[in-house]
């Protein structure tokens, strides 16, 4: 292909989480529009199979296309096999798209039970800790890798009734902003 027509990301290779819909879903019609190899994760076996199938029948120009993986970010072993599955189709991974997210019905904090807090967490904080863990000594190997991280206004300016929400959206802003380039790891 000249090189006049190539996307910006020929030839890399993207797990996009939260893939099945919304942001996600956007993000990986355009990785692929640009030439990119996306792993559409979700958790949402339907949503994300839909997906693929859209990206597939679309028939973007250069070699972009995309593969469903069933992924929780909100556990380890997901994430292994999503970076196992990036490998043994596409050869690497270079970009992890750290989309998926979470929230609960507007309500005051004390209205909040154990059991949204508890995934909001999962979904919101304990998935980037896990992404970072098992794919960064990956991209450490390589000495190229990106992560994207989705956030939202609420990480910055907290609304009444999403205090949790928004705080999980801080730790993202700040964790994001602290973590250090790949070069200063030996």
């Amino acid at each position: 292909m000249h090189p006049i027509n190539m996307g910006r990301l020929e030839g890399k290779v993207a797990i996009v989480t939260g893939a099945g819909s919304g942001f996600g879903e956007a993000i990986a019609h355009g990785f692929v529009a640009e030439g990119a190899r996306v792993l559409v994760a979700d958790i949402a076996v339907d949503n994300g199979k839909r997906v693929v199938d859209e990206i597939t029948q679309k028939k973007y120009p250069g070699s972009g296309s995309a593969v469903f993986v069933e992924l929780n970010v909100a556990q380890r072993v997901d994430w292994e096999n999503g970076l196992e599955l990036a490998k043994s189709t596409f050869g690497h991974l270079d970009i992890v798209v750290n989309n998926a997210g979470t929230t609960y019905k507007k309500k005051p904090s004390v209205e909040v039970n154990d059991a949204e807090f508890d995934r909001l967490i999962a979904v919101n904080v304990k998935s980037i800790y896990l992404s970072v863990s098992v794919v960064m000594p990956y991209f450490i190997e390589r000495k190229s890798g990106v992560f994207l991280n989705t956030s939202s206004v609420a990480g910055e300016r907290v609304r009444p009734g999403q205090v949790f929400y928004g705080g999980s959206k801080g730790f993202l802003n700040t964790v994001s902003i602290l973590t250090l380039p790949l070069q200063n790891h030996n």
